[in-house]
């Protein structure tokens, strides 16, 4: 009830939607760990106010933006791209600032090959059958 109630709050707040999408980010985390059924549209929530900030920016500046990465908060949820990845895949495709999408996608990446790395260490080896 409170993410919920966070989330409507976060879409209705008065802010600059550059001030906002981290917000988003930190809803998506929680959204991940405690209402996985929602965390695909807080994502697609989160890339909106995302573009609409970056176009809010190049129209304020005459089309030079800072978008360029350096906003994307660090250490994205592991368990996101479980949920849905053909639906993460595609909200991260609609992000229009090349940079910010380039680092969602690289700290995606970076989450599956610690998971691959963690999955190897664990996994036991087998070996040989007599």
């Amino acid at each position: 009830e409170f993410l919920n109630d966070a989330r409507k709050g976060l879409g209705r707040l008065a802010v600059a939607d550059a001030d906002k999408f981290s917000w988003y980010f930190t809803l998506l985390k929680l959204a991940v760990k405690f209402q996985p059924a929602e965390a695909i549209e807080v994502l697609k929530e989160l890339v909106t106010t995302l573009n609409r900030a970056q176009q809010a920016e190049e129209k304020k500046n005459g089309g030079a933006t800072r978008f360029n990465g350096s906003e994307v908060p660090g250490n994205l949820p592991a368990a996101l791209l479980e949920l849905d990845e053909f639906a993460v895949k595609e909200a991260i495709s609609s992000i229009t600032s090349a940079g910010l999408r380039a680092q969602v996608r690289l700290e995606l990446l970076g989450i599956c090959l610690d998971q691959l790395r963690t999955s190897k260490l664990t996994t036991p080896k087998q070996g040989p059958s007599i």
